[in-house]
């Protein structure tokens, strides 16, 4: 997925705008990248099937793309 470069602040909770209040623009990195490992095993874990994982591994990765889209990372990849 490729940001468009726009803020979209005023998406974020209030939690996460207090966050992203103390980060520095400057250390931000310029691409980031999701590698989905793991999800599997981490449903057999818990005894459940690996569909289950891969399900909640999906939701997760949504939480993390949706939420840094808001704020100003150039480029992200998943």
């Amino acid at each position: 997925m490729h940001s468009s470069g726009t803020l979209r602040i005023h998406e974020l909770t209030p939690e996460e705008r207090a966050i992203y209040a103390t980060l520095k623009p400057e250390r931000l990195p310029e691409h980031v990248a999701i590698i989905m490992d793991g999800n599997g095993r981490w449903a057999g874990h818990r005894s459940l099937k690996r569909f289950l994982g891969h399900q909640q591994g999906a939701k997760s990765v949504q939480l993390v793309t949706e939420t840094a889209c808001a704020a100003p990372a150039p480029r992200s990849t998943s």
